[in-house]
């Protein structure tokens, strides 16, 4: 029987570590809300060449929808940032795989293990 990488997640299906990145990036909302950013209104951005100590309007808000998947974008500077780059920010963590694993068991995600794929196919 050969192996395809399958895992099963609360009724969804993960066929590789594209398709949990995309399920990662729909808790964007979710990590924003454990850091206290608000998803319904704008908030000061990010990114910290923007920030401008005198302007009171928050220049950054959530985009559920984006082309590439949920995100933050500032209107002012147009930083935009997805729940790995938020990762990468808050918890220090840099590259993309050790925020992809982070997050994979921060939210249950099964990762396809492509090594106890090959061993099982030879």
């Amino acid at each position: 029987m050969r192996c395809l990488g399958w895992s099963l997640l609360k009724g969804v299906y993960i066929l590789n570590n594209d398709a949990a990145r995309d399920v990662i990036k729909g808790h964007l909302s979710d990590y924003m809300f454990e850091l206290g950013l608000p998803v319904d209104e704008m908030f000061n951005c990010l990114n910290p060449g923007c920030v401008i100590p005198s302007d009171p309007y928050p220049s950054m808000s959530y985009f559920p929808h984006h082309t590439n998947g949920p995100c933050v974008r500032c209107f002012r500077c147009g930083a935009m940032y997805d729940i790995f780059d938020l990762v990468g920010m808050y918890e220090h963590i840099v590259g993309y795989i050790p925020r992809l694993l982070f997050l994979a068991e921060k939210y249950g995600v099964e990762l396809d293990d492509r090594r106890k794929c090959n061993e099982r196919n030879s």
